[in-house]
């Protein structure tokens, strides 16, 4: 009797991971992910299901870490009124280059889907809500901070700017200085 063969989920979206950064989501099929995992198209399936499956799984994946960063963000500023801001400034920085790519190949690719655009929608309500309602002068400056913090989210992820790992990081230093360290305009 042999023993029982287990499938890697994650060396499966790892593999699927690869195809999309090499082909975009129109490359990602069953077939591909079988062939870069070096496994057979069923095991895929037996695994996710459909491709479906494993477009949530990485989906999913690929979300997880920002999250782990925005909860540690909120511990660390529990009571600041530019509390969004930050968390949002200080998960997007803490992305790697290689996250920051899968998820707008991601991102790209259903934000055309309609049931995985209202997915992505919500999850960017969810982020962006608290600053959309800025009342303060901090709080505008919260929400400029953001933006910025995902304008370069997008422009990395997308291939579109090439930013170094230090670029990456002092940009992010001088979003937290311009807005969160200097004097409030009183008009």
């Amino acid at each position: 009797m042999g023993r029982k063969q287990t499938i890697d989920r994650g060396a499966l979206l790892d593999a699927a991971d690869r195809v999309v950064l090499r082909e975009g989501t129109t490359g990602l099929t069953i077939d591909a992910i079988a062939a870069e995992a070096g496994i057979s198209k069923g095991g895929v399936l037996y695994a996710f299901g459909t491709k479906d499956g494993v477009i949530r799984a990485m989906f999913e994946r690929s979300t997880a870490a920002y999250d782990e960063h925005a909860a540690a963000a909120r511990e660390r500023h529990a009571d600041t009124p530019e509390k969004p801001a930050l968390v949002h400034v200080e998960a997007t920085r803490a992305e790697e280059a290689a996250n920051t790519a899968r998820a707008m190949a991601l991102l790209a690719g259903l934000a055309r889907a309609p049931g995985y655009r209202e997915e992505i929608r919500s999850m960017y309500r969810d982020i962006f809500a608290p600053c959309l309602q800025a009342a303060t002068t901090k709080e505008r400056r919260g929400r400029i901070a953001m933006l910025a913090a995902e304008g370069l989210f997008m422009l990395r992820g997308f291939g579109l700017l090439d930013v170094s790992d230090q670029q990456w990081d002092e940009i992010f230093d001088d979003i937290r200085t311009v807005v969160f360290s200097s004097p409030v305009d009183p008009s």
